[in-house]
């Protein structure tokens, strides 16, 4: 009995170790979730714009996923839109920047282009704080700041 005891505490802990090595890819990730409406820093200019999104940080075993989207419709009625792959991801505290690849447009000029997003969670919900950034790779102006004026951003 004395030789087997040994044996069975071998066994289990290197089953115990086994599980913990086969699990260590496969738990919770950071990542930026919402679904939010838009007012650009310096107030109201007649516009309306919704973006929504999904981007987890990759796992070891894998490359970052998720979606964006985004919709602007401006002072005439007319509706611009976009929807991109999630190819990049970093999470910090309570801030996640990401870039997308958009695939779908109603714009052909942005399908393939690449945009960095930056998301901060400074609030809860509705009580004002929160910020979504863009910013296009192609030359241009620099991060384009936006107030969370509905909806929500998690940052976890």
């Amino acid at each position: 009995m004395k030789k087997v005891f040994p044996i069975v505490v071998a066994a289990v802990l290197l089953i115990g170790i086994t599980a913990l090595a086969y699990s260590a890819g496969k738990g919770p990730v950071r990542k930026a979730t919402g679904g939010v409406e838009l007012e650009p820093v310096g107030g109201p200019d007649g516009q309306s714009r919704y973006a929504s999104f999904n981007a987890h940080e990759a796992r070891p075993s894998g490359a970052p996923k998720g979606k964006f989207h985004w919709k602007r419709q401006d002072a005439t009625g007319q509706v611009f839109h976009f929807v991109g792959d999630v190819v990049e991801v970093a999470v910090s505290s309570n801030m996640a920047v990401f870039a997308c690849v958009v695939k779908v447009s109603n714009n052909p000029a942005q399908i393939g282009k690449k945009l960095y997003v930056c998301v901060v969670d400074n609030a809860t919900p509705g009580s004002g704080g929160d910020l979504l950034m863009l910013k296009w790779t192609t030359p241009g102006p620099p991060w384009t700041v936006f107030n969370v004026i509905g909806g929500n951003l998690v940052v976890h």
